[in-house]
């Protein structure tokens, strides 16, 4: 690789993920209040998706969208910019290099990727669950922080960082907190990065295949249906791992809040708990 390609390649892999990202938010937001689905019965995600808008309007879609744009910058710059660097120490950088060599460096990345970047993923969750209790993207998933005593006085900083998901999380749980759910993170983004490579080839070339391309074609909707077919194979594999890593990321009170809501609400009316069900 020639000098400078590095951070081009991170910028690149960063920013298209960060796009991505920005597109994405409110599926991810109606994925993540599936994943939590703690009451009876099955969370759909038409059901989902207007039980957030009927509640939250719009905003709703919105929640943890800073920290996941953050979050998507970083990962994806370390994710897919470091692959060709970390090749050739796996022995994946020549054209007939095995299979088993290029999964390698893809989960390393991946899992790297995963693990420098757990907090912002960590914060991002929270903020998306939090969002369906109305307090927004800077609150705790888990309730409001604890008012200082009277005839204290706390430093702005800390003030501003007492009313932030990060805050709350380092006091609670300290530093490492930032790090639960950091071992399946990680393993998702191996097997997502692997899947990823293992499939993309075969994907294209069936998709060549049936719009009768030639070698060497390959126009932009055989890379949008190719990328298409890829994601889907990638997001089924690591769909059991990501709702491990989503349930870890909620704490335990947030899961007993959910649960309390949804008890509640429910007593409304029986329709009310299925129309509530992606929390």
């Amino acid at each position: 690789m020639a000098r400078g390609d590095l951070p081009r390649e991170l910028v690149a892999g960063g920013v298209s993920v960060g796009v991505a990202t920005c597109c994405t938010n409110p599926i991810d937001v109606v994925k993540v209040r599936m994943q939590m689905h703690l009451g009876r019965g099955r969370a759909g995600f038409v059901s989902t998706a207007r039980a957030i808008a009927s509640r939250e309007g719009v905003r709703g879609f919105t929640g943890g969208l800073s920290a996941a744009v953050l979050r998507g910058v970083t990962y994806g710059g370390i994710r897919l910019g470091m692959y060709e660097p970390v090749r050739p120490f796996f022995g994946a950088d020549s054209p007939n290099a095995p299979l088993a060599n290029k999964i390698l460096a893809s989960c390393f990345t991946g899992a790297t990727a995963a693990a420098l970047t757990n907090p912002m993923d960590l914060i991002k969750t929270k903020n998306q669950i939090a969002a369906s209790s109305g307090k927004g993207e800077g609150a705790s998933s888990s309730g409001a922080a604890a008012a200082p005593a009277k005839g204290t006085s706390t430093p702005p900083a800390s003030r501003f960082l007492s009313n932030t998901t990060l805050g709350r999380v380092v006091a609670r749980e300290g530093l490492w907190g930032l790090w639960r759910g950091c071992i399946p993170g990680a393993t998702r983004a191996s097997i997502l990065t692997s899947s990823q490579l293992v499939t993309y080839g075969e994907a294209k070339r069936a998709v060549k295949r049936a719009v009768g391309e030639g070698e060497g074609e390959e126009s932009f909707a055989t890379h949008l249906a190719t990328s298409m077919v890829t994601g889907l194979v990638a997001t089924t594999a690591t769909n059991p791992v990501d709702v491990v890593k989503t349930r870890i990321y909620a704490t335990a009170a947030a899961a007993k809040l959910e649960g309390n809501k949804e008890g509640k609400e429910g007593g409304g009316g029986g329709g009310e708990v299925g129309e509530r069900g992606g929390r």
